[in-house]
């Protein structure tokens, strides 16, 4: 697998979308591998950037933990349909693959709460007080807030200054991917009902998810702990 900690080279939207092609092709991942590789060659010259981004490409989408293993497989279930949102699905296996893309995914989301945009000097400045001081991190964050701006996430609005650019999830099966995303136990220990719909890690989303949306739904419930209304995922 790749290293656990960000991304080292910054992703594009068309090379995330490949991969799914391949994926729903039902390659094996040698093949997936061999092939990325090709595509890859037509826009870079450098064997070892090529290496870095296949090996990113295959850990989100093909080499996935056991965890992730069925919202991907979801995500290749819808992933023909007309009203499925594709930026989501990348951001979701990102999010859930990656440690440093989730945490400033969450920092981002957080502070444009209050405020309209942010900068790479703030951004370096918090990743570096949850991971500290080491070149990686500072290399990972320009990496991902490039990659972030490649799912149409963000925006640069002046010299490292960054906007967020949010769209509306309209369909039941892009409120289920977000669903499957924060209900799986390495984004959240658990989701109380109240905090749906402001979750910082999914800033790029505007979503409606109500009480009877949840009901209406097979594989999603409530419970109780400690008198907070939990949502959590059922087995069908």
């Amino acid at each position: 697998m790749a290293n656990e900690i960000g991304i080292l080279v910054p992703l594009k939207y068309d090379w995330m979308e490949k991969t799914i092609e391949l994926l729903k092709d039902g390659l094996e991942p040698l093949e997936i591998k061999q092939k990325l590789r090709e595509y890859l060659s037509y826009e870079m010259e450098s064997p070892t950037n090529i290496r870095k981004t296949c090996t990113e490409l295959m850990d989100t989408w093909v080499l996935v933990r056991e965890d992730i293993l069925p919202i991907r497989d979801y995500a290749l279930s819808i992933y023909a349909e007309e009203n499925c949102t594709h930026a989501l699905l990348h951001w979701c296996l990102l999010l859930l693959r990656y440690p440093v893309f989730s945490d400033m995914a969450g920092l981002i989301g957080k502070v444009l709460l209050f405020q309209d945009s942010f900068t790479t000097g703030w951004i370096n400045k918090r990743i570096k007080e949850q991971w500290g001081d080491r070149n990686t991190f500072k290399k990972s964050t320009g990496v991902i807030l490039r990659t972030m701006c490649e799912l149409s996430a963000l925006e640069p609005t002046g010299t490292g200054i960054y906007s967020a650019r949010q769209r509306k999830l309209q369909s039941d099966i892009d409120r289920q991917m977000l669903m499957r995303t924060l209900l799986n136990p390495y984004m959240n220990t658990y989701l109380e009902v109240h905090d749906l719909d402001r979750v910082p890690q999914m800033f790029p989303f505007l979503y409606d998810i109500d009480y009877e949306w949840i009901h209406a739904q097979p594989n999603f419930g409530f419970s109780s702990i400690g008198g907070k209304m939990i949502l959590e995922e059922t087995k069908n």
